[in-house]
């Protein structure tokens, strides 16, 4: 069940910046790039490239994620995303970019699900980080965030993606990712 009208921040709409960083991002504009027909990419080449896509005045609750983007030559499969909660680190996990978004359509594009994120403050904040792999492509456009409800409670999970780095479990209990660190015993009492 979906709540509200989603909101989507595309490449140069209030709300996405580009972080600084020695890399530049050029626009990118054809058929099929993605949302509003254009798109930026950028030659991935430092670790310091950064996009920022900030969604304010929001309610909180239980929000669904999907990224669209443009597919070009050598473009990157393992692009690191960080989900903030107003400041707090949500999660972070891993899109693959090398293939073209696939799982919905709305707004005459298509769209790939990122995953359901908890929010409880009123600012959801995503970045897109580059690995600095020497030539390989990222592409930042747009990002659509819709609040949903399932009328009963919500179980959140790690996102709908690719491949993580490094997913770790015990059982069905996601203890975690990537984007900390993780106390492995291995004795279990």
């Amino acid at each position: 069940i979906v709540n509200a009208a989603p909101r989507i921040i595309d490449d140069g709409d209030a709300g996405f910046e580009l972080l600084p960083g020695p890399a530049a991002w050029t626009s990118h504009s054809q058929s099929g790039s993605g949302f509003g027909g254009d798109a930026l990419t950028t030659v991935s080449a430092s670790t310091n490239n950064r996009v920022r896509w900030t969604f304010d005045r929001l309610t909180p609750g239980a929000y669904r994620l999907s990224a669209s983007f443009p597919v070009v030559a050598n473009q990157l499969n393992v692009v690191p995303l960080r989900v903030y909660d107003d400041g707090r680190l949500v999660t972070g996990f891993t899109a693959n970019q090398s293939s073209a978004p696939s799982d919905f359509d709305q707004f005459g594009v298509t769209w790939d699900e990122l995953g359901l994120f908890p929010l409880t403050s009123r600012t959801l904040v995503v970045e897109l980080l580059d690995l600095g792999v020497p030539g390989f492509r990222i592409a930042a456009d747009a990002l659509r965030l819709e609040q949903v409800s399932f009328g009963g409670p919500l179980s959140f999970g790690l996102p709908v993606i690719d491949q993580p780095e490094l997913r770790v479990q015990e059982g069905s209990q996601f203890i975690g990712d990537f984007s900390g660190s993780v106390a492995i015993n291995t004795t279990k009492g």
